[in-house]
């Protein structure tokens, strides 16, 4: 699925009458962006493919399971054609064939045709490469070389050749097949700003978008003498359709259609333009701000082979063009440079920012398809007061709200909506699109709905090409915090570890890892006030992982946990932010799901509680959290009559009233908090009738 920047032919032919020759072996898979699993078994399909490009092709046919999708209705007949031609009338998703069979009989009774057996290990998570190591060392009889060329000036035509050649490497005169085709597959790469289907997916790789002359191929000769070669030759028009021209390559394969069996696979790489000018994406500051001023950012991707000195750069608000932008530079082939654009006055509101880039070195761009971004925006108009709560029961995770961001990796921001289609003002942001929060309707605390991280269905689907950490992002609306002396948020968590000690040679138990950040301008810059990984982060028993997969964490009620994280320290600010930041430390010791739920953002101050006056001159509590106990300090200006206790946020009382005599100076208490639940509370104080309050966490 990699672009490789130089064209070359799949030809590697074989000196002698009688030699080895080497296979490449074909994966066709068949998924659907209306099938949920599929999103599971994609990512490491094209981990297997990209990480053994010399071994083997992938053909991606997109499938009409469980409903139609936008790329299948675009070619219906070939795909259709392939699905039926291996499965008949029992369709299913995902889908595989390699070299035309099922790589491993035994997994029939479990996994069907899933491709995931194909190219991961199932006890561990982790890639593998087995059944694809141990069908390229079968020879081949043939050799295979592909060929093709785009006609200039529009480039909306394309010439392809196949050359075949016959050796038979047991020495024989001729070899004999009952009924062979040759197939000819165009294929693309997909890479979508936001997901196309329900399944959440934004890259399609080697996705087929016509076979010629169709998907019943050409027929070949039956009878092949040793050394014997014949080429075939392919003309016509690009599909309307096409996406992008430079992520288009031709996949050629032999197959015995009384068999299946495929005898031998070449293709070409995806064909490279001499001037091509590429949108990385579009970028600018936090949406969720309440600003009148968006500042947008776009990325120029030099796709072409030669270095790109100028373009122009067109920017536009909601279907309105507001400026075209002359840029000068030196972009040299396979570089990148982010260019930072004009403000844009906007208003509160959902927009639409797109980019352009037209006139590379002064020219019609041969490949316009991938010149374009944009960027969808929701703009309050003006900060949410507090107290904010969430608790999911009307949230829903529509296809709107999405946007396109920089780099090669399928990044993507969304609004989360109700169910009336209005957007939430609280946003998700998925830097890698193997894990995300998303609603679940199983799971909630004391209701139905949370947001569950999927970080079981990550063990097999790493979605960054390396596997790396996953990093996923939910943002609150932002609020003002004005005239108000304390704020803390209070949320609910259920997490469960997995000790991968008994699956892997060295693994250990998971150590992903949940923050809260602060932000009070606009995004630039975050502050830490929660942090908890590991068992700390855990609310259930940790499962340890055998031969047998975990199964998938749904946690009970009693597996669910209040926590808190004590905001006083951005009071007075007139927009905060927070961001729920989730880790997974990656396939192989990642856990299994992580749930928010009950998010309240509140600045307590119950009904006659005054700040201090000048008699308390202080309050002070430690430790803060405490564990059993605390201790409370309170210096007076004169001697008065102290009455303290503790309630929840709710204003409960959670301890009985304490009253003491107080002198003038410090006066020092012990309060126990061995019976009160982990969370945070707010400290009461009377002194001779004058009030104030303390928070006060408390951690078991």
């Amino acid at each position: 699925m990699k672009k490789i920047s130089t064209l070359v032919f799949a030809l590697a032919m074989v000196a002698g009458g009688f030699a080895q020759t080497q296979r490449t072996v074909l994966f066709e898979m068949f998924s659907g962006e209306n099938c949920p699993p599929c999103a599971g078994t994609t990512p490491y399909v094209y981990y297997c493919v990209d990480n053994n490009p010399s071994k083997v092709k992938l053909i991606h046919y997109m499938a009409p399971v469980p409903t139609t999708g936008m790329l299948c209705q675009e070619d219906p007949a070939d795909d259709n054609t392939r699905f039926s031609y291996y499965a008949g009338n029992q369709w299913s998703t995902p889908w595989g064939q390699q070299d035309g069979a099922m790589w491993d009989s035994t997994l029939l009774t479990n996994w069907g045709n899933d491709p995931v057996t194909w190219c991961a290990n199932l006890n561990t998570g982790q890639p593998a490469s087995t059944y694809l190591n141990t069908e390229y060392t079968v020879p081949s009889y043939f050799n295979m070389a592909v060929w093709d060329t785009f006609t200039s000036g529009t480039t909306d035509s394309f010439y392809a050749s196949v050359t075949i050649t016959c050796f038979d490497t047991l020495g024989n005169d001729t070899f004999t097949m009952l009924t062979p085709m040759l197939q000819l597959a165009l294929v693309e790469n997909l890479n979508y700003a936001a997901p196309i289907g329900n399944n959440g997916e934004t890259f399609f790789g080697d996705a087929v978008r016509a076979m010629y002359p169709s998907a019943s191929g050409t027929a070949l000769p039956a009878v092949w003498a040793n050394k014997q070669t014949a080429t075939y030759t392919f003309k016509g028009k690009l599909p309307s359709y096409i996406r992008d021209k430079s992520q288009l390559n031709f996949i050629a394969f032999i197959q015995d259609n009384s068999t299946l069996k495929v005898m031998q696979t070449a293709g070409t790489s995806p064909f490279t333009f001499s001037t091509d000018l590429a949108n990385g994406g579009v970028v600018g500051n936090f949406a969720n701000c309440n600003s009148t001023q968006y500042t947008p950012a776009v990325s120029l991707v030099n796709a072409g082979s030669t270095t790109i000195t100028s373009c122009s750069i067109v920017v536009s608000l909601d279907n309105t063009t507001l400026d075209t932008i002359p840029w000068s530079g030196n972009l040299p082939v396979a570089s990148n440079a982010q260019v930072t654009l004009s403000p844009i006055n906007i208003s509160a509101g959902t927009h639409t920012v797109k980019v352009n880039l037209i006139k590379p070195n002064n020219i019609a761009d041969p490949n316009p398809a991938n010149n374009f971004g944009e960027l969808s925006l929701v703009i309050s108009d003006s900060a949410a007061n507090t107290p904010i709560f969430q608790g999911f029961e009307s949230v829903v995770q529509g296809g709107q709200g999405w946007v396109a961001t920089a780099g090669q990796s399928p990044v993507f921001q969304r609004t989360l909506r109700n169910s009336t289609g209005s957007a939430e003002p609280w946003t998700i942001y998925t830097p890698y699109h193997d894990s995300t929060w998303r609603v679940v309707s199983t799971a909630g605390d004391n209701s139905s709905h949370s947001l569950m991280l999927d970080w079981y269905d990550n063990e097999f689907s790493a979605g960054d090409p390396e596997f790396i950490t996953a990093i996923d992002y939910l943002y609150s609306p932002s609020f003002g915090l004005p005239n108000v002396p304390h704020a803390v948020v209070t949320f609910s968590r259920a997490y469960q570890q997995i000790d991968w000690s008994q699956a892997e040679q060295g693994g250990t138990p998971s150590t992903d890892s949940l923050f809260i950040d602060v932000s009070t301008d606009c995004g630039n810059t975050w502050t830490n006030v929660y942090a908890k990984n590991g068992s700390d982060l855990a609310t259930a028993p940790t499962y340890t992982l055998g031969q047998n997969n975990p199964p998938v964490f749904k946690p009970t009620a009693a597996q669910w946990a209040t926590d808190s994280a004590d905001l006083s320290s951005f009071v007075n600010n007139a927009e905060v932010i927070l961001s729920f930041r989730a880790s997974s430390a990656g396939t192989g010791s990642d856990g299994n799901n992580l749930y928010l739920d009950n998010i309240n953002i509140s600045a307590p101050y119950p009904a006659g509680i005054a700040t201090p006056s000048a008699n308390v001159e202080s309050v002070e509590l430690y430790p803060n959290p405490a564990h059993d106990q605390v201790t409370l300090n309170v210096q007076l200006t004169q001697a008065a009559e102290i009455v303290y206790n503790i309630v929840d946020l709710e204003g409960k009382d959670v301890s009985a009233y304490y009253h003491q005599q107080a002198l003038p100076g410090q006066n020092t208490y012990t309060l126990s908090t061995a019976s009160m639940a982990s969370g945070t509370y707010l400290l009461q104080i009377v002194a001779g009738g004058e009030r104030s309050s303390k928070l006060i966490s408390v951690m078991h």
